[in-house]
């Protein structure tokens, strides 16, 4: 395959180049060999049961079982460190959760032993988009409001962005750049919720994902002032995004399925089909509904642009925190 010198260099960049070891993929994957895909998190989260159902499905379309590891721990990074190791014949695939996986290989307090180029982008399946929520009864109802508040009173609105190191931390100096504001930004530990502190009245706005606060939405108990996406959320197409309202503001939390740098193309491709071919049926849009996770696809090459764009964005971000 005649590759485009911008599609080389993004390839390139992960690891992945058309070498002599490329491998025929006729007989993969072979009788009785098994296929492995590694989760970074624990078994029951939201994470582990939608690469469970993509898994299930991906049985199907392949017809050969595959075997869900979860590898719990630091932020998906001991799966991430497991598959940066991992023998790139195709037989390993595992958990891409963006930004996360690339704030991990950027904090330097973390010490993580791979890169970006440690992997290589097959596909991605779903896309959450950042929101900014406060109480139903705050007197902020747009984005707009909470803003001007915030320049009124520089340092004292109360800014949930989950732990210190987050995505959620990110979004918050993201705002503050792009506005000129000050927040007063609360990181919440382990054994505290933003959401619940939002709703408890200890703080004024909280950074999520849409699919964090729609039930709460639906309730009647939350307010979305803001959607950070280009498009409106399927799962609340009523909510204005950061775009609409004059803020060229977006982020948000993506699962996909990455493979061992230095895979064949063969098999970039060959699980990059399958995955689409799977996210395609009724069985798998149903269970994402049921999810309330929103699916949205990129195949292997507009993924790892997209990875590239990503890391451009937030490593300067990351330089800000530390």
């Amino acid at each position: 395959m005649k590759l485009n010198r911008c599609l080389a260099a993004t390839l390139i960049a992960f690891g992945l180049g058309v070498s002599a070891s490329s491998h025929a993929l006729a007989d993969f994957p072979e009788d009785g060999k098994r296929l492995t895909l590694l989760v970074g998190s624990g078994a029951g989260g939201g994470a582990d049961l939608f690469y469970r159902l993509l898994a299930s499905g991906l049985e199907k379309e392949i017809g050969t079982e595959i075997e869900v590891i979860n590898k719990e721990g630091s932020g998906t990074q001991f799966a991430l460190q497991a598959l940066s190791t991992a023998a790139p014949d195709g037989y390993t695939i595992g958990q891409s959760s963006l930004p996360t996986a690339i704030m991990v290989s950027l904090d330097p307090q973390r010490q993580a032993q791979f890169k970006s180029s440690s992997f290589i982008p097959v596909s991605m399946v779903t896309f959450d988009p950042g929101a900014t929520a406060v109480q139903a009864q705050s007197p902020y109802k747009s984005l707009n409001d909470l803003v001007d508040a915030a320049k009124a009173k520089p340092g004292e609105i109360k800014f949930g962005s989950g732990s210190k190191g987050t995505r959620q931390h990110l979004d918050a100096l993201q705002l503050e750049q792009a506005t000129g504001v000050t927040f007063r930004k609360v990181h919440a530990g382990s054994d505290a919720n933003p959401v619940t502190m939002l709703l408890g009245g200890h703080l004024d706005v909280v950074q999520e994902s849409v699919g964090d606060f729609l039930s709460l939405v639906q309730s009647g108990q939350l307010r979305i002032l803001g959607v950070w996406d280009s498009e409106r959320s399927p799962l609340a197409p009523e909510i204005p995004t950061m775009e609409e309202q004059g803020y060229k503001l977006y982020s948000g939390a993506s699962r996909g399925i990455i493979l061992p740098g230095g895979s064949p193309q063969e098999t970039v491709e060959f699980w990059d089909t399958a995955i689409k071919k799977v996210m395609d049926t009724a069985e798998f849009k149903e269970g994402m509904a049921k999810l309330n996770q929103p699916i949205r696809y990129m195949d292997h090459e507009a993924y790892a642009k997209h990875w590239q764009e990503t890391e451009a964005k937030i490593q300067p971000l990351m330089s800000a925190m530390q």
